[in-house]
């Protein structure tokens, strides 16, 4: 039986790190909280050098210390907010930034000798998912990542005048759209939906706009009319918008 979901989430404004929004402003995106995933660790980082680590996506993690199968966090994520720990011999300070851009010249965190030091941060992402690591003396890491920011998932449906066909304009996070009967559409996101909510809207007087999971990455959003004589009844021609939560 599929259960219908209702609005509810926290569109938040990202506040990268100093070291991060210096050279990566990003615009307003919505914070998705995941289960601690460690995406990378015991990873062993030389005096004055850079390490990547990938964030992003479902391959394995297992070459940087992290699970087979990633963490969860979409190809569509932005920043990632993460603990990262660093044990040295030697005091010293690492500072984490998006992969590909300059490194910045504010550190993000310090670090004892002989302690596991852990400081917790938001970190814009490189264009393949990846965030580096510069350490100042030689340091062990580790990243524990506890959600992501992205760009919302939304979009909105109309027909062609002419043709009846069907119109879908959306965001990339949704990476198809489909009539799959009267009244009813498909979107496959490109993240599990399990808990993700659905929101949909209409100018049109007399129809609802209802989401619900219909399997591991799909939505499905029925339109739905109501009037004395028909009842409840599935539309399709009419325009409405809509944003998935997640």
């Amino acid at each position: 039986m599929r259960t219908a979901f209702l609005l509810g989430a926290i569109i938040v404004s990202l506040f990268i790190t100093p070291a991060s929004r210096a050279q990566s402003p990003i615009p307003e995106l919505i914070f998705s909280p995941i289960q601690p995933c460690r995406a990378f660790g015991s990873m062993q980082v030389p005096t004055g050098q850079t390490r990547t680590f990938r964030i992003t996506g479902a391959s394995s993690f297992a070459f940087q210390g992290g699970p087979a199968k990633g963490c969860g966090v979409p190809a569509s994520a932005r920043a990632v907010a993460i603990s990262l720990s660093a044990r040295s011999s030697s005091a010293g300070y690492l500072t984490a930034f998006a992969q590909g851009t300059t490194r910045p010249g504010t550190n993000s965190a310090s670090f004892a000798a002989n302690q596991t030091q852990t400081t917790g941060a938001v970190v814009a992402l490189g264009p393949t998912g990846q965030i580096a690591v510069n350490v100042s003396q030689t340091a062990t890491l580790y990243g524990d990542v506890t959600g992501y920011y992205a760009p919302p998932i939304q979009g909105n449906y109309s027909t062609d005048f002419g043709t009846g066909e069907p119109i879908f304009q959306t965001s990339a996070r949704i990476l198809s759209a489909s009539r799959a009967s009267q009244g009813t559409f498909d979107f496959r996101i490109d993240r599990p939906v399990a808990g993700c909510l659905v929101f949909g809207t209409t100018n049109e007087p007399g129809y609802t706009v209802n989401g619900y999971q219909l399997s591991t990455y799909i939505i499905q959003i029925q339109v739905l009319g109501r009037d004395e004589r028909f009842g409840i009844f599935p539309v399709d021609s009419v325009f409405f918008n809509f944003q998935i939560l997640c």
